[in-house]
């Protein structure tokens, strides 16, 4: 098997600039690198990137939003216990879901 092309950080270093000239300047948080012979870039991602404004999206794009975050959420939970911990967790949470779940309309 051949071993991959060296590429250098020259098709990152292209991606980085491009993200320099967009409003706003994405790419003044952005680095360009060789990573396993690979060219990539990684961006520094600040907490208002992460945002979801939720005021503007529709009610079942912030429940898909609400769904997708609570199985992130979950899923870093489950990695942080033992097997045996996990199955328990998870027949808790099936025990207590009711299909009649009455919340806060806030």
């Amino acid at each position: 098997m051949a071993p991959p092309q060296t590429h250098g950080p020259g098709n990152a270093m292209r991606v980085v600039e491009g993200a320099r000239h967009l409003p706003p300047a994405r790419g003044d948080r952005m680095l360009a690198a060789t990573f396993l012979e690979c060219s990539v870039f990684m961006r520094e991602f600040l907490p208002e990137d992460l945002k979801l404004e939720v005021e503007k999206i529709s009610r079942e794009e912030a429940m898909k939003a609400a769904r997708y975050s609570a199985t992130v959420v979950g899923k870093a939970h489950a990695r942080q216990m033992t097997a045996a911990t996990r199955t328990l967790w998870h027949a808790e949470l099936g025990r207590n879901r009711s299909a009649d779940f009455d919340a806060p309309n806030w």
